[in-house]
């Protein structure tokens, strides 16, 4: 009995050894950083305004710089050099090289890269690091390391290189040359393949990070989405175009709204939390958030995810009398300081006998009781309402009104 309770003991030590262990390298871990791309080809007086007024949760703005046009040449975007100063933030320029450019000359395109980070020095902008943003196929791997090895070989060393890495990725033998050529990389977890997929799903981009964490030698931060697309398909269910902050121009039956809650990616943020990889460093939220940018979230939603603030889950739906005793207006209020999901369908009393839908809600009967019921989803600013159609009931239908998302 002695010698068994001696190892009791010894187990028990060992298991709170542990425990102790797990908590002092938790609390060794550094504070999570949060990033803010800012993509906007246009720096209108709301992007000034987000930057200025949300400087305060952002350890770095990630700037869209320049993407490379069909020739394979850098197009500049226009910035706005005095905010990005007067932000105090670090600054990363983003370089998007398309990844279904056929042929990309290397040198060229380093040439002109380092070419535009003296403009940007010149504007009296302290480039912090160099971001290149190319989602190319696994087969391209092999190139898109050397083209990142010679582009090391020619940045001082204070010039941080990171790139943005995709999941898809994951089961090259390739990826680890490219990942061994730089000095950070954020991970997206958040695209658009095909029309069921949606924009982001939280249990895929957990696994994601996981798996990532195992295979990435340096620190690495992942993009989080702030935005709704739409997105056109062709006839064979690949992506035709992606609209976002900019309206794409293009009509046609055969596309979609897509949106991401702010509840989904709360939940990923939990769960990376709970079981945070050593190398993970924060977040890089694509993207800034402005009060103009009408598919992305409102800024203080963005902001209470940072913070740890609640998420409001449900619109109220109110039915408001109308002149005619039995017309009724039927509308969805947020009254809370966070987007909500607009809900996709609003069951009606027993007692309609009619209805029909504005803003993309539509009627349908169901067993003989009216639904206003919407395709796309979308999302209810804070302090905003929304009308949903009309109801004509013998009574007022509020209390019998039933929301079903």
């Amino acid at each position: 009995m002695r010698r068994h309770s001696t190892i009791f003991v010894s187990v028990g030590v060992l298991v709170v050894a542990i425990a102790l262990g797990l908590t002092a390298s938790r609390k060794s871990l550094p504070e999570i950083e949060h990033d803010a791309y800012i993509w906007q080809r246009s720096w209108k007086t709301s992007l000034l305004e987000s930057i200025s007024g949300n400087k305060d949760l952002v350890r770095a703005w990630r700037v869209l710089a320049a993407h490379a046009g069909p020739a394979g040449n850098l197009i500049p975007v226009s910035i706005h050099a005095k905010a990005l100063v007067e932000s105090g933030r670090a600054l990363v320029m983003v370089v998007r090289i398309d990844g279904q450019l056929p042929n990309l000359d290397q040198s060229h395109i380093i040439d002109e890269v380092l070419a535009l980070r003296e403009r940007w020095r010149a504007q009296g902008l302290t480039v912090a690091g160099l971001e290149i943003d190319h989602d190319c196929g696994t087969a391209k791997l092999p190139g898109y390391a050397k083209f990142l090895t010679q582009l090391r070989t020619r940045l001082d060393r204070s010039t941080q290189l990171s790139i943005t890495a995709l999941p898809a990725w994951l089961s090259s033998n390739h990826l680890a040359d490219v990942l061994g050529a730089i000095d950070e990389s954020v991970l997206q977890v958040h695209s658009v393949s095909h029309p069921g997929s949606g924009l982001f799903d939280p249990e895929q981009a957990k696994k994601w990070i996981a798996e990532y964490a195992k295979k990435s030698p340096t620190t690495f931060r992942v993009a989080l989405p702030t935005y709704g697309s739409r997105v056109g398909f062709d006839d064979f269910g690949s992506v035709a175009f992606v609209e976002s902050e900019a309206a794409a121009g293009r009509g046609g039956a055969n596309s979609h709204e897509l949106v991401v809650t702010p509840e989904s990616v709360r939940q990923l943020m939990i769960a990376v939390g709970g079981q945070r990889p050593a190398n993970f460093r924060g977040y890089a939220w694509f993207r800034l958030p402005t009060e103009a940018d009408k598919r992305a979230w409102s800024i203080s939603t963005w902001r209470g995810l940072i913070v740890g603030k609640p998420q409001t889950q449900a619109a109220r739906i109110t039915a408001k009398p109308n002149k005619d005793p039995r017309l009724f207006d039927l509308v969805a209020e947020n009254h809370s300081e966070t987007d909500v999901l607009q809900p996709l369908g609003v069951k009606l009393a027993s007692h309609c006998s009619d209805a029909d839908g504005v803003n993309g809600y539509e009627p349908r009967q169901i067993d003989g009781i009216f639904w206003l019921v919407r395709k796309a989803p979308s999302l209810l600013r804070p302090k905003h309402e929304i009308n949903l159609g009309w109801a004509r009931c013998e009574q007022n239908p509020e209390l019998l009104v039933h929301e079903k998302s």
